[in-house]
């Protein structure tokens, strides 16, 4: 968004530290058009008690990116401005940002995804043997193209471990479906492997942001005797709201496989740790409190 905006003359909005009501401030008062953020920023302002009480009639769009956007902020999103147009990509910094894209139409049929790869990328994805998998099979996306760095500046061991042959291996688990939309899974190192069990902690994350009463939700692997993993979560409420610990895990079990219910939940008013882009530190939050649960 800064490269275009620049290109096409117009006027960017920077925040030193991310305030949702300091963005919403700005946002009335110099008119914003666009906004972009990672998606814990726009849920931020989704669920901001002075929402309703804004103009943000010159919002024609909310976009970003840099990490995985539960569908429920797309729904909310379309909810509320529902003639503004929703947009997010996906990408690391190794891809020079942007890898896929994906807005309008496509983005609220399909909140789940990313979007398609951009005309100069190429995506595939790989299983643990090394092999292409077909559509709707789950693997490591590998990614090429002339927007991929050729290698880590001075350490060549990371090198050759993340590129092989021009192109880039994520770090990301997804799946391509039969359209050629993307849809991410999870980190591989945040995959919670529950006696044998993959479970993405997105997916666990993405029904926590369904109930009506969870501002913010972290999942995480927890030591478990005999499974080796199992898992946690934390959950920050909307204020004046209370539930016990049993609720979040109940209202999962609507949703989910029992297997992938957390059975640790612990209740929080604390607001998350963030990184100083937005996103949610959740290494912070696992070694706060997966020490809690007794180790194998």
């Amino acid at each position: 968004m800064l490269l275009s905006q620049a290109f096409f003359g117009g006027t960017l909005l920077f925040m030193r530290r991310w305030d949702a009501e300091v963005a919403l401030d700005l946002m009335e008062r110099e008119r914003v058009t666009a906004f972009s953020g990672v998606p814990t920023m726009v849920w931020d302002i989704m669920n901001s008690e002075t929402l309703d009480r804004r103009d943000l009639s010159s919002v024609k769009s909310f976009g970003g990116g840099g990490a995985a956007a539960p569908p429920e902020v797309v729904r909310r999103i379309h909810e509320r401005f529902p003639t503004t147009g929703i947009a997010t990509g996906y990408g690391l910094t190794e891809t020079s940002s942007v890898t896929t894209s994906i807005s309008g139409t496509d983005y609220v049929e399909r909140p789940s995804s990313v979007g398609v790869p951009v005309p100069v990328c190429e995506v595939r994805v790989i299983n643990p043997d090394g092999k292409d998998m077909p559509a709707g099979g789950d693997g490591e996306f590998w990614i090429k193209g002339p927007n991929v760095v050729p290698g880590y500046w001075r350490r060549p061991e990371e090198t050759g471990e993340a590129f092989i042959d021009g192109w880039l291996r994520s770090g990301d688990i997804g799946r391509i479906d039969r359209y050629g939309f993307l849809y991410i899974v999870d980190r591989i190192k945040d995959i919670i492997i529950r006696g044998g069990e993959n479970i993405s902690t997105i997916e666990v994350e993405s029904a926590l942001f369904e109930h009506p009463a969870v501002l913010d939700a972290a999942v995480f692997a927890t030591p478990h005797p005999t499974l080796g993993e199992g898992v946690g979560a934390v959950v920050r409420l909307k204020p004046g709201v209370r539930v016990t610990v049993d609720d979040p895990r109940d209202y999962v079990a609507t949703k989910l496989a029992s297997y992938k219910v957390p059975a640790h939940v612990w209740i929080t008013d604390q607001a998350f740790p963030r990184s100083g882009t937005g996103k949610t530190l959740k290494r912070e939050i696992q070694a706060t409190y997966a020490p809690q649960v007794a180790a194998p």
